[in-house]
């Protein structure tokens, strides 16, 4: 098992499960295959909490916490050791299977890379416009907005990472937009991908 299969087995686990896995899932995991190859790809090593959290920036233990015993639960580390203090790690390996097994993450990507152009054809409905993509206080963007940001070149990774940014910054009572501050707050950083023309077709099936 290399770098690429866990990669590829994680992905795969990802597209079958999209409600259970979220980017801070995705952070921590690689963040741990990276370690573990710097490490020399030992079986068994340990996880330290402070370095981990300060590496992702989690600043809270409890989501530390949590996205942990997740990957756990989801079969991708394995809990050797538990810490005992604040002085020891716990102590992890990683699970190599491959957890999906009819790889329809290939077909898709299959399917989509038989289309002979990059633009891209989205279904709209009466309910886009409001069906809200994140939310919490008083704010929210919607998934019209969240879609906006994407095709403006920005990866879904870098805006799930902003939005909670915004969450967790004291001052946001003052803002009215979350689409408007993200948008803002985005600019500061590098777009990771290419924008493309998007095409709506309206669904005739809804």
């Amino acid at each position: 098992m290399n770098g690429y299969n866990l990669t590829r087995s994680w992905f795969n686990y990802k597209f079958e499960n999209p409600k259970k896995v979220r980017h801070v899932h995705s952070d921590m995991y690689f963040y741990i295959v990276d370690l573990w190859n710097r490490l020399g790809q030992k079986k068994e090593f340990g996880l330290p909490t402070d370095v981990a959290m300060e590496c992702l920036g989690i600043g809270s233990y409890n989501t530390y916490k949590k996205t942990l015993i997740d990957l756990i639960d989801f079969g991708f580390i394995i809990l050797l050791k538990d810490s005992r203090n604040q002085h020891h790690s716990k102590v992890i390996a990683l699970s190599f299977f491959d957890k999906a097994t009819d790889k329809p993450l290939d077909k898709a990507t299959i399917k989509a890379t038989d289309k002979p152009t990059d633009t891209i054809y989205k279904q709209v409905n009466k309910g886009t416009k409001n069906k809200i993509y994140k939310s919490f206080a008083h704010l929210s963007i919607s998934v019209l907005d969240f879609d906006k940001l994407v095709e403006s070149g920005y990866s879904k990774n870098q805006i799930d990472n902003v939005l909670e940014s915004i969450e967790n910054y004291k001052k946001n009572v003052s803002y009215k937009s979350l689409y408007l501050t993200a948008k803002k707050w985005l600019a500061k950083e590098p777009k990771e991908i290419k924008a493309v023309e998007t095409i709506l077709i309206p669904n005739t099936e809804w």
